[in-house]
């Protein structure tokens, strides 16, 4: 279970305190820094939680806390992850003895990114590109080609790709006026 209600307190340069309430004692608690385990698993025995975590004041975190009732249970982080890496996915002709991938990111030329024979009696045909895009809009288009090398679209994509903005530098967190309360500011 994802833990959303947690305080945060830093101690040093390096560090910081969170703190949370347990739904029960026994239950067992993991602690990711920016997708990475930070802290865990953790057998506190009290429901009100607190430990030590790395963590610079002045910058920008992505901390997640998680309790679960079974110590066997590994939670992994939850990741935003950019959709620089699409998966294609296309339904095969009955003509084709080859299939080509083509790739346009926009402003640039064209290029090969698959070229391969068909395989017979596959329906469906899936491409996991491990070379992210570019940021900005992609022309893919599936070709199928036939046995006398004649070419024709099968599918088309304009794909908008959006890459996770940087943590904000200029962001300023203090303790504010109360417990678990902070004052943010953009300098």
């Amino acid at each position: 279970m994802l833990i959303e209600d947690y305080r945060l307190a830093f101690n040093n340069a390096g560090n910081a305190r969170v703190s949370w309430t347990s739904d029960n004692a026994d239950n067992v608690s993991w602690i990711y820094v920016d997708g990475g385990l930070a802290r865990g698993p953790l057998y506190l025995g009290v429901t009100e939680r607190e430990m030590s975590i790395p963590f610079k004041d002045g910058v920008t975190r992505a901390i997640e806390v998680h309790d679960f009732p079974d110590g066997t249970i590994v939670t992994p982080p939850i990741e935003i992850v950019p959709n620089t890496k699409p998966i294609i996915q296309w339904i095969a002709s009955p003509t084709a003895t080859r299939y080509k991938v083509y790739l346009t990111p926009f402003g640039e030329s064209e290029s090969v990114i698959y070229n391969r024979l068909a395989q017979e009696d596959k329906i469906n045909y899936q491409l996991k590109l491990t070379k992210a895009l570019t940021p900005g809009w992609n022309f893919i288009r599936v070709e199928a080609i036939d046995e006398f090398g004649n070419e024709s679209v099968r599918f088309n994509w304009n794909y908008l790709v959006f890459d996770l903005p940087a943590p904000a530098d200029n962001l300023a967190i203090v303790d504010g006026s109360g417990a678990g309360l902070f004052d943010i500011s953009i300098t």
